[in-house]
């Protein structure tokens, strides 16, 4: 039992902790819009694409936080998948950029990684990439063993749990 609390904390926690960060990511890029717009027409390949991308981006991003923060399950689930793509997506242009593929192309990132290097922001978002793929994999755990939470109560496959007692 005492695993299973663990689980379920840490992924309540990975979530939280990724709920702030594609929330404050995306209304950073909202908050400092013409600056973001302006790095966004300086970026090679997608620079033609910034006045859209300017807006989808940080909508996206913020959409990624309200459908993790979801108690929907299939919701929730999206909002994962579309998470570890989007961090993918963009640990791969930074990678470009970092082996020379992308010269010169700026951060275009929220305000707060725009002094920090490329290989840096590349282990910012592996680290953030592996965090999320932990948290999918706990979820898919916690929900194979029908585990839920209600304050301090745990109900495991049906059996209500309290500080590790089973009231059946």
């Amino acid at each position: 039992m005492r695993g299973d609390k663990i689980y379920y904390w840490t992924y309540k926690i990975i979530r939280c902790g990724m709920i702030l960060f594609w929330l404050y990511v995306g209304m950073d890029k909202i908050w400092i819009h013409e600056a973001f717009e302006l790095s966004l027409v300086q970026q090679p390949l997608i620079g033609d694409f910034a006045p859209i991308l300017s807006w989808l981006m940080p909508l996206l991003e913020i959409l990624l936080a309200i459908l993790l923060f979801m108690p929907n399950r299939k919701l929730e689930s999206l909002g994962w998948k579309l998470s570890l793509l989007l961090i993918l997506l963009f640990s791969i242009y930074i990678a470009l950029g970092v082996n020379g593929i992308l010269k010169n192309a700026p951060c275009m990132c929220s305000s707060f990684l725009t002094n920090v290097n490329r290989i840096t922001h590349l282990w910012i978002n592996g680290i953030l990439f592996i965090v999320s793929l932990i948290a999918f994999f706990i979820r898919t755990k916690i929900l194979n063993k029908g585990m839920q939470s209600t304050k301090n109560k745990y109900y495991i496959n049906n059996q209500t749990v309290v500080s590790g007692k089973n009231y059946g």
